[in-house]
């Protein structure tokens, strides 16, 4: 008996930061430098941005004119929208700016272990900034407290590796279509 049909997600369910980084090792590798754990990037009018995208056909920013640039991200999704753009360059700016600071103090590191740090600093800051101020404001601090969502200050020991993470249709079809609702309508750039 195969039971319920599911949709397949290609993107990760956990809170991992993987819109930046990818969700597999090639897509990762393919956005690194392989120095001082830093991610590509380009100069554009003296700023560091994210590198130009390897396929401007495919990566919802079609047909780009000359003066609109196309960013590769682990997101497929990130040229879409201005919002999605500009977090995905916060984030990506905040990666190599942590990699710079701990490649400074830890020059003895290889360039592996100041990526995969940075990255982790990167996704707990992430994983921060939805629990303990993004959630609360949707959910409500006092439902947050009670289903255990809020951070610990002397930290998390609960850690159950064997619980099934995924996204249900239910979830990604309807509730998490809130999400769309919280975007602004009009942007001004």
């Amino acid at each position: 008996m195969l039971g319920r049909r599911e949709q397949m997600n290609s993107r990760s369910s956990y809170i991992d930061a993987s819109h930046i980084y990818g969700i597999s090792k090639e897509q990762t590798d393919s956005l690194r430098t392989f120095e001082n754990g830093l991610l590509k990037s380009q100069e554009v009018n003296n700023l560091m941005l994210p590198p130009p995208s390897f396929n401007p056909d495919s990566d919802q920013c079609s047909h780009p004119d000359e003066n609109q640039i196309c960013f590769e991200t682990g997101d497929p999704r990130s040229n879409q929208h201005p919002a999605l753009t500009s977090l995905q360059i916060i984030l990506f700016l905040q990666h190599n700016r942590i990699a710079k600071q701990l490649h400074g103090v830890n020059p003895h590191w290889e360039d592996e272990e100041v990526f995969q740090v940075t990255k982790r600093i990167v996704e707990s800051q992430l994983q921060h900034v939805v629990y303990k101020e993004w959630l609360p404001e949707i959910i409500g601090a006092n439902t947050s407290d009670a289903y255990g969502l809020t951070p610990r200050s002397s930290g998390y020991t609960s850690y159950n590796d064997s619980v099934d993470a995924s996204m249900t249709n239910e979830f990604a079809a309807a509730a998490f279509r809130l999400g769309h609702t919280l975007v602004n309508g009009t942007f001004l750039m």
